[in-house]
């Protein structure tokens, strides 16, 4: 029998991937802009009427869909760790030997692979890869095609850009931004904002 879920943000690559699957059934979205899916699913409100949906419907679950790491934290405990569905899409492959937290969205064409540890409500999006023995912290979002390759750890609440690759045994600080194509090839303090080849932390300063 097919899992009822509500997609919390509109993101249409996440949507159309939860349409074909049969694992789940799709309600409808909570977001404030309903003009974002006109006529591709129902529109059920925003954040703020989730709670009294939740009472009428105590069998649907929650797919977090949004990218920014904050706001993940955020909604979260708003829609109940409880209800937060954990998610494996077609063409993707996770390790049995890989540990994913509840409420972790892995896309289309993702790897996760052996030796991994992912925290809670975190989000791998297309292509993404998570190579052996990494450790990514609670409230992470790894764009498309990003790439941690082994042994990294990277802290809660990170965001890692498109096709940044971070090389193996390296740190990432909590909260930290690793901007779209970065190479990262020294250890990122928390809060950090770094990008280029190599990256490195603003416009000057040296190499990350």
């Amino acid at each position: 029998m097919s899992q009822r879920v509500v997609i919390v943000s509109v993101d249409m690559d996440l949507i159309d991937m939860l349409l074909v699957m049969t694992e789940f059934e799709v309600v409808g979205v909570f977001d404030p802009n309903p003009a974002a899916v006109s006529g591709m699913i129902p529109v059920l409100g925003d954040d703020g009427d989730w709670l009294a949906y939740s009472r009428q419907h105590t069998d649907v679950a929650v797919v977090l869909a949004i990218d920014q790491c904050q706001k993940r934290k955020k909604l979260a405990p708003i829609y109940g760790w409880e209800k937060l569905a954990t998610v494996i899409g077609p063409e993707s492959y996770v390790s049995p030997r890989a540990e994913l937290g509840v409420g972790t969205v892995v896309q289309r064409g993702a790897l996760v692979s052996a030796g991994v540890s992912v925290g809670r409500a975190c989000k791998i999006n297309i292509g993404a890869a998570i190579h052996h023995d990494c450790e990514v912290g609670d409230f992470c979002v790894l764009a498309p095609g990003s790439r941690l390759l082994g042994n990294v750890v990277v802290g809660e609440a990170t965001y890692v850009g498109a096709g940044a690759i971070v090389l193996p045994r390296r740190s990432i600080g909590a909260g930290a931004v690793i901007g779209a194509g970065a190479v990262v090839t020294k250890d990122v303090p928390s809060g950090a904002i770094v990008k280029g080849v190599p990256a490195r932390e603003g416009n000057q300063g040296h190499d990350i």
